[in-house]
């Protein structure tokens, strides 16, 4: 019991409806990780590892260096991340900056 309330703790909870209502699995994920983060106010993440942490597939890995399914940066800003940012601001109002998006 006590390892119940312990889980609980070390996760971000998410509601159903806020899930369901994004139509790109990046949104959703997005989403999470900005709840995750919220309290602390910035997030500062690699692009290697934002990409990971967005589900992004690895199509291959050669001595440790992973090639995504979106490579191009400009196929993952336009794909997955100007997407999710763009569908989280009109449903949900969270404005994300980033320095580093063009």
């Amino acid at each position: 019991y006590p390892y119940l309330i312990n889980l609980e703790n070390n996760f971000t909870t998410t509601k159903l409806n806020v899930i369901l209502s994004f139509k790109s699995r990046y949104s959703t994920r997005l989403y999470q990780l900005m709840k995750k983060w919220e309290k602390i106010g910035s997030w500062k993440v690699e692009l290697e590892e934002l990409k990971m942490l967005l589900g992004i597939p690895v199509i291959s890995e050669t001595k440790g260096v992973k090639v995504f399914k979106l490579d191009k940066y400009s196929h993952f800003k336009d794909r997955a991340l100007m997407t999710a940012i763009s569908e989280i601001y009109k449903k949900y109002c969270y404005l994300i900056i980033s320095n580093n998006l063009s």
